[in-house]
């Protein structure tokens, strides 16, 4: 697992030298089997028609769907350092690397129960697999079982379990894009990494129930049902 995260960050640099030393169209002439096939190193020349040359290297097969996905973070680091927009990738690159990582499934079912050990160990990697792989690695579950079903602002809101003031920092980010809107469901979930739960601690119980009263008032009740409920 430690020579495929070391042969990841190889690809990652490959990446940005071949984003920062040429144009996104030099990439997306390329055809998308090749790219999924082989790693492209870019030369300096050009052929008879404009279009950059390139070396093929074979890409191990096992390996294909992670290193893509190394890949294509080390694209979009290079785009938006360049031009501070960062890669858009087209639906047909998406679907590849999709097709990649389903490939290359087996490979890493030995290792779940040791990303679920690691990520046990580290709050930080707890934290950031809770964020983004909406997993709990301790309960064993997803954190947001409907996700994808609603606005992101909107998930665990109907969650007893979920305490209030969780649910109004998500309704604070109602009117953000997507991107930026708060999770009720992950904002706990993550929290909780940090600092004991409050069922198992009387300070954090205390800290919820204030934060609880602080959004409960007659104005924090009405804002929070007309951001959650229009």
């Amino acid at each position: 697992l430690s020579k495929l995260v070391q042969a990841g960050l190889g690809v990652m640099a490959l990446a940005m030298y071949n984003v920062m030393s040429g144009d996104d169209d030099d990439l997306d002439k390329i055809p998308p089997y090749i790219k999924q096939r082989y790693f492209i190193l870019f030369t300096p020349f050009f052929d008879e028609n404009g279009f950059r040359r390139y070396v093929r290297i074979k890409k191990p097969q096992t390996f294909t769907g992670p290193l893509m996905a190394f890949e294509m973070i080390g694209q979009s680091l290079a785009s938006y350092a360049k031009d501070g927009k960062g890669k858009d990738f087209s639906e047909q690159d998406m679907e590849t690397a999709h097709d990649s990582f389903i490939d290359a499934f087996p490979f890493f079912v030995p290792f779940l129960d040791e990303f679920v050990a690691l990520g046990n160990r580290s709050p930080i990697l707890s934290a950031a697999l809770k964020t983004f792989g909406n997993y709990d690695a301790f309960r064993k579950q997803l954190v947001v079982p409907e996700q994808g079903e609603m606005s992101i602002y909107m998930e665990g809101y109907g969650n007893p379990k979920i305490e209030r003031f969780y649910k109004a920092i998500g309704a604070a980010t109602s009117e953000l894009p997507e991107s930026l809107q708060v999770s009720p469901a992950k904002s706990k979930a993550v929290a909780e990494t940090f600092i004991t739960s409050p069922t198992n601690s009387v300070v954090t119980n205390l800290a919820y129930q204030i934060m609880d009263v602080v959004t409960s008032g007659p104005d924090g009740s009405r804002e929070l049902s007309k951001r959650c409920c229009h």
